[in-house]
């Protein structure tokens, strides 16, 4: 749709008009897009203009006291100088369709100023010229500078804005800034050249400053305007001009006097045209449409609010709401859709669509470093105001690999959401808006609420596809928006579900699902539901929360879940457990259920959801003379993100900004169990845990443990790469875990974990255990895993009753006492098995405490290995023999001799295949074992082989040898054991199920205690706190390796990276045969693109002198942070010009290449005022990288600016200077000698 403005080069004449059609009732026009030129004063002689109306029968139009009805011809003269208003009187339930048109007139030509934008700019499109684009829409009055700032000269004055304008942030449509039209005088600024870009080559990109700021500058995205208006077609047809408005609140209808002194201006008529609108106005229409027939559609022409009764669909059916809106007082269900049924919601409004602005992103700080900081940052919650129909959302980003490799930062982005656009189904009290029982419902537009009653959408079987259009602000039962069983629900594209709630002790504020296969995929949004009105805060001991829980998804038995792609879900509240997703588990008892699976997958994002239940009132913040009380095995408030007691997969997606208020910040896996006296009954299956890949990033855990993971998985669950970074538990009670908890459970019969090739760095302790920590029911192997550079203060202990050893280390009163720093990198108050060797083939080189011991098996070599034996008397005798791994028994050897099990002597017979000469055994370790019952000939030699002689041999066929055995020399997988000193410290101690015993504390002050082999292992039954002393090369090499990243994370207790209860292991696992893969992440090769910008001027004279475009190009790694200009991840920036001379269809194009991967912004450089302090024209593009020398081409992204010159409607288009200046680039006109230039 386009405007009337001054800057169109247009005739007014019976063969051509130009044409504005205002729909009423429910349709919107904006009539401020024609006060945005400078109309003339030179007005019709009395100061009015002709205005015709043309009413259709049944209809009036009153104006003041005058009254114009279909059988009057008579003309009404309207004042210039203000707005013109009217009403129309039309029999009820009729929507009203107005139109008017400026008819006959002359063409009015205007100087206008060299201090002037260019004309018509259109990023990435065709331009106006050829019929086939719009303009961009201007920016508000209060973003995009002063729409109407004061003109100099003898220019024409601002035209005035009419009350009935849109409001200042609605972006209008052809909107051009104010031109000044004083002549100007040049100076020397010079112009700059094809191709120069400012501050670097056009490869080669620009340093930003550090600015030291958090906040990131607010970016409004897709509100950019064109620099100047496009003039009119000037081709013979005519140009139909139609925008809308909806009638102010008393009914009446308004002209603004800009259209009104616009036309007196050109001498036109007004030709008001008023008819009744197409389209169902009243219930009875849209009922007999869905209901009768197999196929057919109906749309809106005005809001429905009487007479509603309930509609059963037949056949396949469209509702298109058309930007109105169907609201039921109260109502069983509105729309049934059975078997063999199709009802399609949609909207075809051109404003349904939601208005999406990102106001603002800040970077998360470390909560290593900025506790407060980041817990304020962390679970942000989503708002849906019912009132305004907007919705406002957070989202957390992690960026991996800043600011090294490993790392991740984290920023916080907010989005504002308008859905008050869109058409809508509204009830007051419903039972169900739309009831699916066996059917199709596809909601493809249009905004469903429901203020009070069960479910927006209910299905028993049948399929519900959501692919746009909202359900949001409805209060239900569980599942306030959907509750499917046995159905296939899809919510999927532009679909949003939000502010949803689950009343009283409601599970799954938006989704509920039984049975039912649920997707939430493509870019759909579900944020800001809840699930219980208030937080549960039951504490009963043993105790599971079986109410308000998934804020967002609640998944019960049988269920699969999938969210994919780019799917969001934020800032979903769960009043007991799973802030976003909850997914119930499977009894051991009921063989015949089938599993639930949850995947959570692609670029999937689960942020800023919260499980709410504070325990600090049963979690004591002073530790307890016993546990009388303290309920420590209550659940609520557990997996701030997900909380799932089924299979559940991640593979690539990514858990951020969380907050639980008990444990498991970003994912609670738990297996809930009865409990009876002092006995837990196992009841519902162990979990499966399989993370393929992700992030888990800067999620919260508050009184209990695993900031971004606590589970109790079954033992075949592993972690096998991605990122767990940034993420904290502020837990005083239990034992911690910044990153991932175990608690305890089956101790590696049923239950476990494998933590597949990590690095443990940068990770911060403020008890013990900085990188890992296990308390006294743990068992831990480190073994191909690296952990190093990780801090625990040794300040604080837990305050639970239930002994977890870090007291130990703290209270003198047991008798121990360790060296600041001992325990940075790794703690444990029980059963540890800890490798000295590391990822990437280097070694820890441990120091610090242990109760333990240190072995290894010594590098030694053998030639090979020999082994014989002979059981039995000469009669029933049985000989074996193996060398070097063959077994050579089938040979038939024919005995075995001891001849001197003192000195080691001994005799063989050896194949002649498989003999040599004297010696050829020498070397061998070999061990020889004779059992005949004669105690004189009998026993075992074992050791190394020092001589081999060839003796004679009664047996043809064989040779027969004497061996020496060295019985000294150790076997080739003996271990043995490094001495420790005499002095150890020692620790007295008991736990829950450990009387009080007695232990010796060694003290590892050298690097090199551990031998630097593969299997040199410390093994401890009791206390062991560690700290790594890798060298730098054994460090970068370890990060090579690595394909599991656990850093800055933070845990007020204990085990700032990992903590647990339970077996698990860090590395590879030593029970299963083999490795998993070959370890491995090297650097990947950086891709790089390029970047093709097209600037087209057309129809450029010689008389207008130069005109030259300067382009500001930034690439940026994501999108949000292209959006709003994120200085930390820009990764490229670049400065192009180009100058056009006079010439006839010209482009000019820039070839930016070697650029990497990334999203790009674009900005030409935008003059307004005295300097370039408009919003820029921009654009925002992806390009897409190719790894440089490989067969694949260098792939090249393009975007056009295009600019048409018409002199008709502009006196210079695009004649500007720009330079270099202090504060930015500035404007110098040119000359000229053209009057008015």
């Amino acid at each position: 749709m386009k405007a009337i403005t001054q800057n169109m080069g247009y005739e007014f004449s019976k063969a051509r008009k130009v044409v504005a059609s205002v729909v009423a009732a429910a349709m919107i026009v904006s009539f401020g897009n024609f006060a945005l030129g400078s109309p003339s004063k030179a007005l019709a002689e009395d100061g009015t203009v002709e205005v015709r109306f043309q009413v259709a029968d049944g209809m009036t139009v009153a104006v003041g006291a005058d009254r114009f009805a279909s059988d009057m011809d008579a003309v009404y003269e309207a004042p210039v100088d203000t707005d013109l208003t009217f009403s129309v009187d039309a029999p009820a339930h009729t929507a009203i369709e107005v139109t008017y048109e400026a008819e006959g007139g002359d063409p009015v030509s205007r100087a206008m100023g060299s201090k002037q934008p260019s004309d018509n700019l259109i990023i990435g499109e065709p331009s106006l010229e050829d019929g086939s684009q719009e303009t961009s829409p201007a920016p508000s009055s209060d973003e995009g500078g002063e729409e109407n700032s004061a003109h100099e000269g003898s220019g024409p004055a601002p035209s005035p804005v009419a009350p009935d304008a849109p409001a200042a942030d609605t972006p209008v449509e052809g909107d051009v800034p104010n031109v000044d039209e004083a002549a100007h005088e040049a100076d020397s600024a010079e112009v700059l050249g094809d191709s120069e870009a400012v501050g670097s080559s056009a490869a080669e990109a620009v340093p930003l400053a550090e600015t030291g700021e958090n906040a990131v500058e607010e970016v409004l995205p897709d509100e950019y305007p064109p620099m100047a208006a496009a003039p009119a077609s000037q081709e013979d047809e005519e140009l139909v001009v139609a925008t809308t408005v909806e009638p102010a609140a008393d009914g009446s209808y308004t002209i603004p006097l800009a259209v009104l002194a616009e036309a007196a201006d050109r001498g036109a008529v007004v030709v008001v045209s008023v008819e009744p609108a197409p389209g169902a106005s009243t219930w009875d229409d849209v009922a007999k449409a869905l209901s009768e027939g197999d196929e057919g559609a109906v749309k809106l022409a005005a809001n429905i609010e009487e007479a509603i009764s309930p509609v059963e669909v037949k056949g396949t059916k469209t509702l298109d709401l058309n930007g109105h809106t169907i609201a039921v007082d109260e109502i069983d269900t509105l729309f049934t859709v059975n078997a063999g049924a199709t009802l399609t919601i949609t909207d075809t409004n051109d404003d349904a669509a939601p208005v999406k602005r990102a106001a603002r992103g800040e970077k998360i700080p470390s909560p290593v470093d900025d506790r407060e900081g980041f817990e304020a940052m962390i679970g942000k919650k989503a708002e849906y105001n019912a009132d305004a129909q907007t919705l406002r959302y957070f989202i957390t980003s992690s960026y991996a690999n800043r600011p090294a490799k490993g790392e991740t930062t984290e920023y916080l982005y907010q989005y504002d959401l308008d859905l008050s656009g869109a058409g809508s189904i509204k009830a007051r009290q419903a039972v169900n808006l739309v009831q699916v029982s066996g059917g199709t419902l596809n909601i493809e537009g249009g905004r469903l609420t429901m203020e009070q009653g069960d479910h927006v959408v209910a299905a028993q079987e049948g399929t519900i596809t959501m692919t746009d259009g909202c359900i949001v602000g409805s209060t239900g039962a569980d599942g306030a928006a959907i509750n499917a069983k046995k159905a296939t629900v899809k919510i999927t594209d532009q679909a949003i579900i939000a502010g949803n709630t689950a009343r009283g002790d409601g599970n799954g504020g938006a989704l509920w699902v039984d049975n039912t296969q649920l997707t939430v995929a493509g870019d759909a949004l579900i944020a800001g539901n809840r699930a219980g009105e208030e937080v549960f805060n039951d504490t009963t001991p043993g105790g599971m929360a079986q109410v308000r829980n998934g804020g967002g998804i609640y998944a019960n038995a049988s269920s699969t879940v999938t969210l994919a792609d780019n799917a969001v879900l934020a800032g979903n509240t769960a009043q007991a457990d799973g802030g976003a997703v909850y997914v119930q588990g499977r009894l051991r008892n009921n063989g015949s259920q089938a599993k639930s699976v949850l995947t959570v997958k692609d670029s999937a994002l689960v942020t800023n959801n919260r499980s709410e239940n504070d325990k600090s009132a049963i979690h004591p913040s002073v530790r307890p003379d016993t546990n009388e009380g303290v309920n420590w095995k209550q659940l609520g408030g557990g997996g701030g993100g997900i909380f799932s007691m089924d299979e559940t997969v991640i593979a690539g997606a990514s858990l951020t900004g969380n907050y639980a208020s008990d444990g498991g910040g970003g994912l609670l896996m738990a297996s809930y169990a009865l409990y009876s006296g002092t006995t837990w009954i196992d009841q519902y299956i162990y979990p499966l845990l399989k993370v393929e890949s992700g992030v888990f990033a800067s999620n919260y855990a508050g009184t209990s443990e695993g900031g971004a993971i606590n589970a109790m998985p079954d033992k075949a669950s592993y972690i096998k790469g991605g990122y767990i970074t940034n993420n904290m538990t502020a837990t005083k009670f239990d034992y911690g875990g910044g990153g991932l908890f175990l608690p305890s459970a089956t101790h590696g019969k049923e239950t476990g974990l494998t933590v597949r090739y990590p690095i443990v760095t940068g990770n911060t302790a403020h008890g013990f255990g900085g990188g890992v920590g296990v308390c006294t029911n743990g068992v831990v192997v480190t073994a191909d895993a690296a952990i190093f550079d990780n801090t625990a203060d040794q300040a604080n202990a837990t305050t639970n009753p239930n002994e977890y050893g870090d007291q130990w280390a703290l209270d003198p009163t047991y008798g121990l006492k360790i060296d600041p720093h001992a325990a940075d990198d790794f703690f444990c108050a029980k059963e540890s098995t800890v490798f000295n060797a590391m990822l990437g083939g280097g070694y820890h080189r441990w120091t610090g405490y242990t109760s333990g011991t240190v072995s290894y098996i010594p590098d030694m070599t053998y030639k090979g290995t020999l082994s014989a034996t002979r059981t039995g008397g000469w009669a029933n005798k049985a000989v074996s023999m193996i060398i070097d791994g063959k077994d050579l028994t089938s040979s038939g050897i024919p005995n075995v001799i001891m001849k001197n099990k003192a000195e080691g002597i001994v005799e063989i017979y050896v194949p002649d295949a498989h003999a040599g000469s004297d010696g050829f055994l020498e070397g061998y370790y070999a061990t020889v074992k004779v059992a005949t019952g004669n105690s004189s000939a009998d026993g075992t030699v074992a050791g190394e082989v020092t001589a081999c002689k060839k003796v004679e041999s009664d047996s043809p066929g064989f040779k027969k040898y004497e061996l020496t055995v060295d019985q000294s020399a150790p076997a080739p997988d003996q271990r043995q054991e490094v001495s420790f000193d005499d002095n150890p410290q020692t620790l007295v101690a008991e736990t829950r199920t450990d009387e009080k015993k007695e232990y010796p504390v060694y003290h590892l002050t050298d690097p090199n205690t551990f031998p630097q082999t593969a299997e040199a292992v410390l093994q401890a039954d009791r206390f062991t706190a560690l700290k790594a002393n890798p060298t730098p090369a054994d460090k970068e090499a370890a990060m090579g390796m690595a394909v599991l990243y656990f850093t800055g994370n933070y845990s007020n207790t204990n085990g700032g990276a990992i903590a647990c209860n339970d077996r698990i292991v860090v590395g590879r696992d030593p029970e299963v045969p083999g490795d998993p893969e070959v370890p491995g992440n090297p650097d990947e090769p950086e891709k790089r693109g390029a970047l093709q910008l097209v600037k087209n001027l057309n129809n450029f004279e010689a008389a207008n002198g130069v005109a030259t475009a300067v382009f500001q190009v930034t690439g940026y790694v994501d999108q949000a942070a292209a959006a709003n200009k994120v200085d930390d991840l820009v990764i490229y920036q670049n400065t192009v010009s180009m100058t056009f001379g006079a010439g006839e269809n010209q482009t000019k194009v820039e070839l930016l290449s070697d650029l990497p991967e990334g999203y790009y912004l674009i900005e030409e450089l935008y003059y307004s005022g005295d300097n370039f302090d408009g919003t820029p024209n921009r654009e925002i593009v992806a390009v897409e990288g190719a790894v440089p020398g490989e067969e694949a081409d260098i792939p090249v992204t393009e975007v056009t600016f295009d600019n048409t010159y018409t002199d008709e409607s502009y006196g210079t288009g695009v004649v500007n200077r720009y330079a270099p200046g202090e504060n930015g680039f500035t404007y110098t006109p040119m000359p000229t000698t053209e009057e008015g230039r």
